[in-house]
C-alpha cells in the first residue's frame, strides 16, 4: 500500500493513512470469522494475495489461523495480520493498532486502538493511549500526552469522543502524561501506565477544593453523592456539588447503573443523558426533584 502526503493533505483525525493497493495485492476490513466488514467499520487487516509467506515457522496452529487458502480462486490465500484497521469508501486503508487490545468491559467488548484512534483526533492531543483498569468495576482510563503549550480540557475531551465513539469505550477517568511509556523494542508498555487519581481533578485551584470541603445536606444531594461515590469507587466527600458528575468521571454505563437506582430507590424516572448532561451534582438534585 502507498499513500501520498504533501502539503495540501491534512489526515483525518490526527491519523495518517497506510494508503492504497499495489498491484497483485489486495487488503480486506473482516469481522472474527473472517467476513468483510462495511467501508468506515473496524475490523482485523487481511491481505489477500498469491505472494504470502507459507507460515509461521514451527508453528502449525497459528498458521492455520492466520493464513487461509482461497477456495474460489486457486493459489491465492488470506492473512489476517492480527492489526486493526478501516477501509475508507474510495479504498484507502487506516492503520489502528493490533486486534489484540481488544478488552471486555461489563460485559461489552471494548476496541482500545479504536479509542486511541479518536482521541489522538481531539484538539491539543500529542500522543494517547488508553488501558482497562482491572478490580472489582473495570474501567477505561485514557491517557494523553498535549501539544507543547497545551492542556486539553476533560470536558471538551469527553465531548469529542461522545461524538465519535458508542457508550462503552467512554473513558472513566483521564491522565496528563509528559510521555508515553515505552518498552525496549520502543512500543507502548501498557503495563507500565500510571493508575489514575480516584477524580479526575480538572483545572481548579487547591484552594477551590477546599473551599468545598462543607457539602449540602439536602436529601436528595446526598442520595446521589453516596450512590455516585459507590459507582466511582471513591469517597463521597470528594464529590463537590457545584461540579457535574461528568466531571468527576462518572462513565456513560455508571450512568446508566444510576439512572436504574434512581428509577428503583426514589421512583423517579431519570435518562442516563440528564445524569450525564447535568452542570452540577445540585442541578441534577434539582431535576429529580421536580420530576
Amino acid at each position: 500500500r502507498q499513500f501520498f502526503i504533501d502539503a495540501a493533505v491534512t489526515p483525518a483525525e490526527g491519523v495518517v493513512p497506510v494508503g492504497y493497493p499495489v498491484e497483485d495485492m489486495d487488503v480486506r476490513i473482516v469481522d472474527e470469522a473472517g467476513r468483510p466488514v462495511e467501508a468506515g467499520e473496524v475490523g482485523t487487516i487481511a491481505v489477500c494475495s498469491r505472494y504470502l509467506a507459507t507460515g509461521y515457522r514451527g508453528h502449525p496452529e497459528l498458521t492455520a489461523r492466520a493464513f487461509v487458502d482461497d477456495p474460489a480462486e486457486p493459489g491465492m490465500r488470506t492473512y489476517r495480520t492480527g492489526d486493526l484497521g478501516r477501509l475508507h469508501p474510495d479504498g484507502c486503508l487506516d492503520l489502528l493498532g493490533r486486534s489484540d487490545t481488544r478488552r471486555k468491559i461489563r460485559g461489552q467488548w471494548v476496541d482500545l486502538a479504536e479509542v486511541e484512534a479518536a482521541l489522538l483526533g481531539a484538539a491539543g492531543v500529542r500522543e494517547a493511549a488508553v488501558r482497562v483498569e482491572s478490580g472489582d468495576d473495570a474501567r477505561l482510563v485514557a491517557y494523553v500526552v498535549p501539544e507543547e503549550g497545551s492542556t486539553p480540557d476533560i470536558l471538551a475531551l469527553r465531548a469529542h469522543l461522545a461524538a465519535r465513539l458508542p457508550l462503552a469505550p467512554m473513558p472513566s477517568a483521564f491522565v496528563m502524561l509528559a510521555r508515553l511509556p515505552l518498552t525496549d523494542r520502543g512500543k507502548l508498555d501498557r503495563d507500565s501506565l500510571p493508575a489514575p487519581a480516584p477524580v479526575w481533578p480538572g483545572r481548579e485551584s487547591e484552594a477551590h477544593r477546599t473551599a468545598h470541603v462543607g457539602q449540602s445536606q439536602d436529601p436528595t444531594i446526598v442520595y446521589l453523592r453516596d450512590r455516585a461515590a459507590e459507582l466511582l469507587g471513591v469517597p463521597a466527600t470528594t464529590l463537590h456539588d457545584d461540579r457535574s458528575l461528568l466531571h468527576s468521571g462518572l462513565d456513560s454505563l455508571s450512568a446508566l447503573l444510576l439512572s436504574h437506582r434512581v428509577r428503583t430507590d426514589l421512583g423517579i424516572g431519570i435518562s442516563m443523558a440528564v445524569i450525564l448532561d447535568a452542570p452540577s451534582l445540585e442541578a441534577l438534585a434539582a431535576t429529580i426533584a421536580t420530576t
